[in-house]
């Protein structure tokens, strides 16, 4: 949840099946849609076809819209992170990474990453505010975003992308120094990308803002927490990481271990199979 057309098609022709829905997030982009299909969620949410509900964390629940609307099947929550494939391992074909990666990389260290969708929540203002006050780092941006493109496109330490194909996400993760994941807002639920991160032992930045990505992220144990949305802060903090080494590969090493211990999809397999033999 959302996916207003999936979660149609489960009340209507899964009625006798085992259903674990996973609660995700409250966001739908569509105001319109969102008037009309509340409605039909809380009918959806509290029916008999659902066996379980997956809540992917304590703290988004909390000021969550199905706190409000639940009901009936409030026994039926569970907490429970999310499982993800552990990539790190998986082989990279160089041919399948643009020359221009290839290059970057050979050619800087200390490399900055941020990658996200064009998204309003994203913080790609701080990406900017970051960009123009550290003209002497190098930094690997991957995001459609033209004022991004237009305004930083001839700056050397940058290498700007639309987009990264499989492999290259994998060769940028692998070989990035810092994560930066400025969300601003709580519609970023979770934040997979963190997870992806961890797995490659990639400390990331994040600000404080009430929702899953403090399931992921302990300040300065797996990552750097930002209390308040400060631009100025997220950046001493961005520094102070960035120059302290024996920081940084603290961190990393702890986020590959929180993936482990949390994040497998082992984990996940284990919790969802316990759930369906106990409904």
């Amino acid at each position: 949840f959302p996916w207003p057309f999936a979660d149609f098609c489960v009340f209507l022709f899964c009625k006798n099946k085992k259903i674990i829905l996973n609660y995700h997030s409250d966001i739908i982009k569509q105001k319109f849609l969102k008037y009309f299909y509340i409605k039909f969620f809380k009918i959806f949410i509290n029916s008999k076809i659902i066996n379980c509900i997956n809540v992917s964390s304590e703290k988004y629940f909390e000021s969550s819209d199905l706190k409000k609307i639940i009901k009936k099947n409030k026994y039926l929550i569970n907490f429970q992170k999310m499982g993800y494939e552990d990539l790190s391992n998986i082989h990279i074909p160089l041919e399948s990474i643009r020359n221009e990666i290839k290059v970057f990389f050979n050619q800087n260290k200390k490399i900055i990453l941020f990658f996200g969708r064009n998204r309003h929540y994203k913080g790609l203002d701080v990406i900017e505010y970051i960009i123009s006050n550290n003209k002497n780092k190098n930094f690997l941006i991957s995001c459609n975003n033209l004022m991004l493109h237009k305004k930083y496109k001839s700056n050397r330490n940058i290498l700007l992308l639309d987009g990264l194909n499989y492999f290259e996400k994998l060769y940028v993760l692998k070989k990035s120094y810092l994560n930066l994941f400025p969300s601003l807002n709580r519609a970023e639920s979770l934040g997979l990308t963190l997870i992806e991160c961890q797995m490659f032992g990639l400390p990331s930045l994040v600000f404080e803002i009430n929702s899953g990505t403090s399931l992921i992220i302990k300040d300065n144990e797996t990552g750097i927490i930002v209390k308040n949305i400060d631009f100025d802060e997220y950046n001493k903090k961005l520094n102070n990481l960035y120059f302290d080494e024996t920081l940084r590969n603290s961190l990393s090493e702890k986020s590959r271990s929180n993936y482990l211990d949390n994040f497998s999809v082992k984990k996940f397999d284990n919790y969802a199979k316990n759930l369906l033999a106990k409904h």
